[in-house]
């Protein structure tokens, strides 16, 4: 039977690490990995979408918008 799981290992600076622990409580993930998984699906979407050519613009309540730049 294929594992349907693999368990990885990575190194963070101090700060990558808090930086994670403040987004996973402001958006009420359940753990930090759900973060990791959270950032990885809107990363599948936003990089292909960045090296057509997109641009990625986020537009706040109150109408003004800030394009957001994503490293290739």
């Amino acid at each position: 039977m294929a594992r349907t799981k693999q368990r990885l290992q990575f190194d963070f600076s101090t700060a990558a690490v808090q930086a994670l622990k403040d987004l996973t409580e402001a958006t009420g993930a359940p753990s930090m990995a759900e973060t990791v998984r959270h950032a990885l699906a809107l990363y599948e979407i936003l990089g292909p979408a960045v090296v057509r050519g997109a641009a990625i613009v986020v537009r706040e309540p109150d109408g003004s918008e800030q394009r957001v730049i994503l490293a290739r």
